[in-house]
C-alpha cells in the first residue's frame, strides 16, 4: 500500500490508521499481523513453506526474516536434517545472534537442537508430514502403528 522507505524492528505508534491496519480490517487481522506477513516475504522459499505447513509459526518467521539469506539457508538445512520445526523462542535467539554479530553454523544447530535434547528421548514426527505416505484413512495411531512395522523389517534386514 503505502511504503515509506523506513526499516525499523517495531512499529511506530501513530494518531491515525496505518495502511497495515485498513489491510488487516479488511480480512479480520490485526494490523500487527498484517506487518508479520509482509515480512515473510524476506523469507527464503523452503522457509516460507515451513510456515505454511505450520512448521513455523507465522511469528517465529516474522522474527526469522531478519536473518540473511545465507544464514537461513543454513536454518533450513538444519531443520531438514533433523526433521523439526522451529519455536518462537528459537527464533528470537537466532535472530539475535544474527543482529549481534555473532551468529555460526554452530551455534545456528546448537539453538535449534536445544528443543530436541529437552524432550528426555522423545522423537515427534509432524502428522502432516507423514500423511503423504499413508493411506488417507489412516488415523495418527495407525500410521505410528506402522512405523514401527517398517522399522522392525528394516533393523531385521540390516
Amino acid at each position: 500500500m503505502k511504503h515509506q522507505g523506513k526499516k525499523s524492528a517495531s512499529r511506530q505508534i501513530v494518531g491515525k490508521l496505518e495502511s497495515a491496519d485498513y489491510a488487516g480490517e479488511a480480512f479480520g487481522e490485526s494490523g500487527r499481523q498484517v506487518q508479520r506477513y509482509i515480512r515473510l516475504t524476506e523469507l527464503i522459499y523452503q522457509l516460507l513453506d515451513k510456515v505454511d505447513m505450520k512448521l513455523i509459526l507465522v511469528m517465529a518467521g516474522a522474527e526469522l526474516s531478519y536473518v540473511d539469506v545465507r544464514n537461513q539457508v543454513i536454518i533450513n538445512d538444519v531443520l531438514d536434517c533433523e526433521c523439526c520445526g522451529l519455536s518462537l523462542k528459537q527464533a528470537i535467539k537466532l535472530k539475535r545472534y544474527y543482529l549481534d554479530g555473532n551468529i555460526s553454523e554452530e551455534i545456528i544447530a546448537d539453538i535449534i537442537l536445544e528443543k530436541e535434547r529437552n524432550d528426555n528421548g522423545k522423537v515427534i514426527l509432524q502428522y502432516d508430514r507423514l500423511r503423504k505416505y499413508f493411506p488417507e484413512h489412516y488415523t495418527p495411531k495407525e500410521c505410528e502403528d506402522a512405523l514401527w512395522k517398517i522399522l522392525e523389517v528394516w533393523f531385521k534386514n540390516m
